[in-house]
Formats: C-alpha cells, sequence, structure tokens
C-alpha cells in the first residue's frame, strides 16, 4: 500500500510539473508574440511617418486665367486684365461676378504666398462702385505706376476688421479697376506694373477712338 501510495504520489509530482512547465511555456510564447506584435507595430508606425512629406503644403490647383479671361470676354464684350504671372505670382481663383455690374475678378498670391492681391475690374464701373467694393472706402491720395496713375484708398476709414490693408483703383474706358488685398503698397505696385502694358495699351486705343469720333 504504500508503495502504491508513493508511486501517485510520484506521478501527481510529475504532472504538476509537466502542467507548471507548459503554463511556463505558454506564458513566455504569450510574451514572445506579444513583443513580435509591438515590434510589428511600431515598425508600421515608423514607416508611415517616414512616408508622409514633412513641411509642404498641398499643391495649388492650376488655374488657366487667360482661358476663363477669353470666355469672359466673349460672354460681356469686355477685355479682362490679365497679369503675366512668370515671375511666380500665384492665382487662388478667377472667375466673372454677373452682378449688377460685371466685374472680372482675379485672386493672385505673392510668391511668397504670404500676401494677396485682388484684380477686381468693374467693366461698367465707376468711383461709386470701387468705393462699394472696398466696403466705403474713399481715394484721398494718387500715386503713378509706369505711367498709369492710380488712386490711393484710405482703408483706415473703412472696416478696422477687413483683412484689406491696401487699395489702388484706377479708370479704363467705361469701366473701373481696383487692385487691393493684405499686400503692401510696394507689392501691390509690382501686381501694377504686371498690368501696365494692357491699362496704357487699352488708355490709347481708347483715345484714338474719341479722336476719329
Amino acid at each position: 500500500m504504500a508503495n502504491g501510495a508513493s508511486d501517485q504520489q510520484a506521478a501527481e509530482d510529475i504532472a504538476a510539473q509537466k502542467a507548471a512547465r507548459s503554463a511556463a511555456y505558454r506564458n513566455s510564447q504569450n510574451v514572445r508574440n506579444l513583443i513580435i506584435a509591438l515590434g510589428v507595430t511600431l515598425l508600421i508606425v515608423v514607416v508611415v511617418m517616414l512616408g508622409v512629406p514633412r513641411g509642404t503644403s498641398p499643391e495649388r490647383p492650376e488655374i488657366d486665367v487667360a482661358a476663363i479671361a477669353d470666355n469672359a470676354e466673349e460672354a460681356y464684350g469686355h477685355t479682362p486684365l490679365v497679369a503675366d504671372l512668370s515671375t511666380g505670382w500665384g492665382v487662388n481663383a478667377a472667375e466673372v461676378s454677373p452682378s449688377t455690374v460685371v466685374s472680372w475678378k482675379v485672386v493672385h498670391l505673392t510668391p511668397d504666398e504670404k500676401d494677396y492681391v485682388t484684380l477686381v475690374q468693374g467693366f461698367d464701373g465707376d468711383e461709386t462702385w470701387a468705393a462699394q467694393e472696398l466696403s466705403g472706402a474713399r481715394a484721398d491720395d494718387t500715386t503713378t505706376i509706369d505711367g498709369v496713375e492710380w488712386s490711393v484708398y484710405d482703408i483706415g476709414g473703412a472696416q478696422s476688421d477687413s483683412p484689406v490693408s491696401y487699395a489702388i483703383g484706377t479708370a479704363l474706358g467705361d469701366g473701373y479697376v481696383l487692385l487691393y488685398g493684405s499686400a503692401p503698397a510696394d507689392t501691390t505696385a509690382e501686381m501694377a506694373s504686371l498690368l501696365s502694358d494692357q491699362i496704357n495699351d487699352s488708355l490709347a486705343a481708347g483715345d484714338q477712338e474719341e479722336d476719329a469720333t
């Protein structure tokens, strides 16, 4: 009987040891699998982070200003001004606004993309229309850029919360042209220079028509 009890006890001890070893093995496998899973997850995160461009903004969609201007000219019988943007200026929008005074509008971004200058050409606009476009601002000075005399508007006398900090305008045939935005005077003058040849040509053509009549 004693030997039987001893054998049974030994068998139980062996079974307990096997069970303990099995449990230890399973636990070690679980820990190993967890470490592998964490490693794979970290690797995926690193790959994704390395694949994401840093410090770059999405490219602006190309806007064919000349094509939109051609369509506007055909539809309304007026020639929209189109700046030569080869100097690095960008365009955020170009459209015709068919309101009471039909106007051609192009939002230009400065080469450093820090400021903007909006061109608004009212085909039948005048100084009253221009003041309305500028929230009531009035011209209080003049400046000449490439032979074109521009009126300088007192933006400080308009809405104080306006994003517009500088604005100039000039008559063009039966219409009126405004340049305004967050850009300072010298940068706005650069945009005016890009339009000077077209404005001067248009004014010269208008003078010739008057002389002919």
